[in-house]
């Protein structure tokens, strides 16, 4: 007996736009620094955006145990996690630095 699993469906649904969230976050990196709106907003968008996703995927796994997905999401949430953390220190950088020109 062979048994075979078609992975199409959550590789699709679930794994790429995951993905698409996160390198989405990572586009912050890339904004400057004193553009502090556009920076804290593309990472809270997309933190909520993972979160919600997340919560959609657990809502419809009926498991005791952890697998692969709950891994998968788990780091995607805790990238952009870090995304978010390192913008607060950025931000936090920035305005010390303008406070010691002054």
């Amino acid at each position: 007996m062979i048994l075979k699993r078609n992975m199409g469906n959550m590789v699709t649904l679930k794994y790429i736009p995951s993905l698409t969230i996160v390198v989405a976050s990572f586009v912050n990196f890339w904004v400057p620094i004193n553009i502090t709106p556009a920076r804290i907003s593309l990472v809270v968008t997309s933190l909520l955006a993972l979160i919600t996703q997340q919560l959609q995927i657990t809502s419809g796994l009926r498991t005791s145990y952890t697998v692969a997905i709950n891994i998968w999401m788990n780091l995607c949430t805790t990238l952009v996690f870090l995304c978010l953390i390192e913008t607060a220190i950025a931000i936090i950088w920035d305005q010390k630095k303008k406070v010691l020109k002054v």
